[in-house]
This record gives C-alpha cells, sequence and structure tokens, in this order.
C-alpha cells in the first residue's frame, strides 16, 4: 500500500471517530440545515485530493472546472495552521491576527439545501456543529470541549498530512487539479506553491488542550497514535 492510500485511510478514520464522537451530543443539525454551508472552509491538501477523486468519481467534474476557474475575489485563509498556532502558543509568542476577509456566499457544492461532496467533505465542515439554531442566532453554538476536542482533531488531520498545505477550499482545489500538482502529490512528492495562499502543514507536536480537559482527551489522543504507529 502506497504512503497516500496509508493517509487516507487514516484520515477516513479520523471523520469516523469524530462522527462517533458527535453523535453523543444533542445538536440542531440536520439534513436539509445548510445555514452555515458558505465558501469560508479551509482544508488540507489531503482533503482536497479526496475531494477531487469523489468529484471525478461521481461524475460531476464539469462543475469542479467551472469552480476552479471562477474563484470568488475574497476567499477566507488563516495566517497560520492549526499546529503552528499549538506552537507560538507554547513558546507564548505573538500570535498573529486573522484578517476578516470572510467570505458570505453559500458554499458551490450546495445544490437544494444538500451537500454534493457530503460523504468527503472536509473536517471544517465536519465541526461545523451547533447546540442551537445558527438561523435564530446567527452563529454557532459550541462550548468549550467542543471547540478542544475540534482542535485536536485539526492537528491529527494536519500532522498527517505534513509537507502538505492548509489554504481555503477554492485555492487547494484548484491548485491540486492542476494536472501536473494531482500527479506529484499522488506519488508523495513535496510540492512547490509559491505564489499561492497556501500554508505548509506542520507536525503536531504540542496539543491546544487546556488544563481540565486532558483526562477528557486522553482516549482521543492515545487512539490517534495508535493509527500513526499501525501505519508505519
Amino acid at each position: 500500500m502506497d504512503i497516500l492510500t496509508k493517509k487516507i485511510k487514516i484520515l477516513d478514520k479520523i471523520y469516523n471517530k469524530y462522527d462517533e464522537y458527535v453523535k453523543g451530543i444533542n445538536l440542531v443539525c440536520q439534513k436539509g440545515c445548510s445555514d452555515c454551508c458558505t465558501a469560508n472552509v479551509v482544508l488540507t491538501s489531503l482533503e482536497a485530493y479526496k475531494i477531487i477523486n469523489f468529484i471525478i468519481s461521481n461524475g460531476f467534474e464539469d462543475k469542479l472546472k467551472i469552480l476552479v476557474n471562477n474563484l470568488p475575489q475574497i476567499r477566507f485563509n488563516y495566517k497560520i495552521t492549526i499546529n503552528t498556532l499549538a506552537h507560538l502558543c507554547s513558546e507564548k509568542k505573538q500570535i498573529p491576527e486573522e484578517e476578516d476577509n470572510c467570505n458570505s456566499s453559500v458554499c458551490p457544492f450546495l445544490n437544494n439545501n444538500e451537500c454534493l461532496i457530503y460523504e468527503a467533505r472536509p473536517f471544517g465542515c465536519r465541526c461545523l456543529i451547533s447546540l442551537a439554531s445558527c438561523k435564530n442566532k446567527g452563529y454557532a453554538e459550541i462550548d468549550d470541549f467542543i471547540l478542544t476536542t475540534n482542535n485536536v482533531f485539526l492537528q491529527y488531520i494536519e500532522h498527517i498530512d505534513v509537507n502538505g498545505f492548509t489554504g481555503n477550499i477554492f485555492d487547494l482545489l484548484k491548485f491540486l487539479y492542476e494536472h501536473k500538482n494531482y500527479e506529484l502529490y499522488k506519488k508523495g512528492k513535496n510540492l512547490q506553491a509559491q505564489g499561492e495562499k497556501l500554508l505548509v502543514n506542520q507536525p503536531a507536536k504540542i496539543f491546544l488542550i487546556p488544563r481540565e480537559y486532558q483526562i477528557q482527551m486522553e482516549p482521543y489522543i492515545n487512539y490517534f497514535h495508535f493509527l500513526l504507529s499501525d501505519s508505519e
């Protein structure tokens, strides 16, 4: 089994583990709910690669071609990855402020309030859950433990794609859909993204877990360590 296939399998197991976690939470989210589905999605190159393959295998590649050739001018992007954030926090260094460059347009993968790529949707979509109606409040409501859980999952998803990239869904789909980049990534080669609004992924060396949640997070940390060691 090649390295990329192993990474995809680990990613799928991480997704499944999060789905199990979410089942134990009393959420208002349900099929047809799309209030949070905007163009402000950030993901990793591994997730983008998975989405591209899903789109091609399900026969709506034409939609992807239109999307990557008509990128919105305003696209939300992070200044640093979440693992870089964890490192800066551990070193008590200044955290750069994120720019208010949000795009409130509807996600292009929505069709009649249902997601065309639901099975392959990135973690940034999966973890956007809410304990109260977003339509009524105007934003998603989660507690601090859910936020901590989301951060740890995000850190591992970045970790398994080290030397890949993090960026806006539009930028990464466009970048990886280019045949040269797609083939290099498929072969496990390091990519160059000069001039692109993409951040190089970093390993997870320290986790964003408040002291009060460390015991509760241990099972997830142990599970992720098992996944990584089992893939070696």
